[in-house]
């Protein structure tokens, strides 16, 4: 979301944390979640240097419910096997 907001200018990285070897290191998620009703577009002003199919207005409420749709189906894929 944040990637759109910024009209392509902060791109999202990979969500995944390798420890250095003999040492110890924690880590914090912190997941910023906006209203439901939120609708996601670049932000007026800001130059667009995004994928346009990336860039279109979306529902974040409707976003957020086909992640879980997606997670929930990989689960009872796995749980089918």
């Amino acid at each position: 979301m944040m990637e759109c907001w910024s009209g392509g200018r902060f791109r999202s990285t990979m969500h995944r944390v390798h420890p250095p070897r003999h040492l110890e290191r924690y880590a914090i998620g912190f997941f910023a979640v906006p209203d439901y009703n939120t609708v996601v577009e670049p932000l007026p002003g800001l130059p667009v240097t995004g994928k346009p199919e990336d860039m279109a207005p979306r529902h974040a409420g409707e976003d957020l419910m086909g992640f879980v749709d997606y997670f929930d189906q990989q689960v009872r894929e796995m749980n089918a096997a």
